[in-house]
């Protein structure tokens, strides 16, 4: 491969790291990958004060895995020494935009707080998202809902954002299984696909903790669709969907759909990404039926704002 023209002192450096990351075995999960950086303190110039460079091939050699990393190094560096913006982080590669969010204090301060682990940060843009999509349907009655909560990183980041804008009136409800996915509701490729993670010993204590200071929070604990028909709200004003298993969030979609009004927002986690390719081709149908187009977001998500079309 091609090193280009920059420095060695930069090459090395790009070398060492895929040698670091090809040394550890690649995880199937969504956030595979080496995290490069970290969350910068925030300052009043011009420039965004974050950068990250994640990047993974989920289905592919861990060599290619390891050039896709290398060149997207190549890019950040050759980005910087021209004097452009670039944000190439969880598969997306973006040059020369503002990446207004990234100087929003309240946002990073609450994805600082929100997040777990180093490679939280690289969900910065799907973060910034989702907040959006919440202070959005704040603008219609109802509650919010997530199914797939995981350690609840989306969640805490909205509520760290929004804080207040969320009034305790409106219920936030947090549904996950704890224990990974549900064999009766997901496919071997699915359950392959999500790891060990999503059942790690203590998941479900850790986010009920976690969420303990906010009154307004349910944290419930259950097989999304079975424990929705024992306790969920009537009407929902945002419903975001992220538990990474085709039929499972169509059932919660059929389950929800008609309690969500008009202007309601619906966020689909893994619609954009290729391998849930199952999952996108299930949802293009399922809104294809009802009218609805689905926005495709660079970020992999997939975005409605529901309509109702008078008869």
């Amino acid at each position: 491969m091609q090193c280009g023209r920059f420095p060695a002192r930069r090459r090395d450096m790009a070398v060492s790291a895929i040698r670091r990351s090809a040394s550890r075995p690649l995880r199937k999960s969504v956030d595979a990958g080496r995290y490069i950086a970290t969350l910068q303190g925030m300052s009043d110039e011009s420039e965004p004060a974050y950068e990250a460079l994640t990047m993974y091939a989920i289905g592919s050699p861990l060599t290619t895995t390891s050039k896709i990393r290398y060149l997207a190094y190549e890019i950040q560096q050759l980005c910087k020494t021209n004097g452009l913006s670039s944000y190439l982080a969880d598969n997306l590669i973006a040059i020369g935009r503002n990446l207004g969010f990234t100087r929003d204090r309240i946002f990073m301060d609450a994805v600082g707080g929100a997040r777990q682990s180093p490679s939280d940060l690289s969900k910065l843009w799907r973060l910034h998202t989702y907040c959006w999509a919440i202070s959005t349907a704040l603008a219609v009655d109802g509650d919010l809902v997530e199914c797939g909560v995981f350690e609840g990183l989306y969640a805490a980041t909205a509520l760290g954002t929004l804080g207040a804008a969320i009034e305790p009136t409106r219920t936030f409800y947090l549904y996950d299984t704890f224990q990974g996915l549900d064999a009766r509701y997901a496919t071997e490729h699915e359950i392959e696909m999500s790891g060990t993670d999503f059942s790690a010993a203590g998941l479900e204590q850790s986010v009920r903790s976690r969420f303990a200071p906010w009154p307004n929070v349910k944290v419930i604990a259950g097989t999304v669709p079975d424990v929705l028909h024992s306790d969920a709200p009537e009407h929902v004003a945002f419903l975001h969907l992220d538990m990474n298993s085709a039929t499972a969030e169509i059932a919660a979609l059929e389950f929800f759909y008609d309690r969500i009004p008009d202007g309601g927002v619906i966020l689909l986690d893994d619609f954009g990404r290729s391998e849930y390719r199952a999952m996108f081709e299930a949802y293009e149908r399922w809104f294809g039926d009802c009218g609805q187009r689905i926005l495709e977001l660079p970020t992999g998500q997939g975005m409605i704002i529901k309509r109702i079309v008078p008869a």
